[in-house]
C-alpha cells in the first residue's frame, strides 16, 4: 500500500522541481523573504523519501550494509576486532 504513494508523490516532486509552469504556478511565490522556497524544499524531500524507499540511498552507503560489513570483518579475521 505504501509502494504506490510514494511513487506518486515522487514524481509530483519531480514535476514540481522541473518547473513546467515557468514560475507562473507555486504554491508559495520565491519572491516573499525566508519562506519564498519553502515549496522547493518539501518536493525535493519528497523526491529523496521516495528515492530512499525504492532502495536507491542519496547519501551514501546504508547505515545496515556498513554495520554488517563490520561485523562480517570481525567475524572473519578475530585478530582486527578494532578493540
Amino acid at each position: 500500500m505504501k509502494k504506490p504513494f510514494y511513487l506518486i508523490s515522487g514524481i509530483i516532486g519531480v514535476i514540481y522541481l522541473l518547473n513546467p509552469g515557468a514560475g507562473i504556478i507555486e504554491l508559495i511565490p520565491d519572491v516573499w523573504p525566508v519562506i519564498g522556497n519553502l515549496d522547493e524544499y518539501a518536493a525535493a524531500a519528497l523526491v529523496i523519501a521516495s528515492l530512499n524507499f525504492f532502495g536507491k540511498n542519496c547519501f551514501g552507503k546504508n547505515k545496515k550494509n556498513k554495520e554488517n560489513h563490520d561485523s562480517n570483518a570481525s567475524i572473519e579475521n578475530p585478530e582486527n576486532t578494532g578493540i
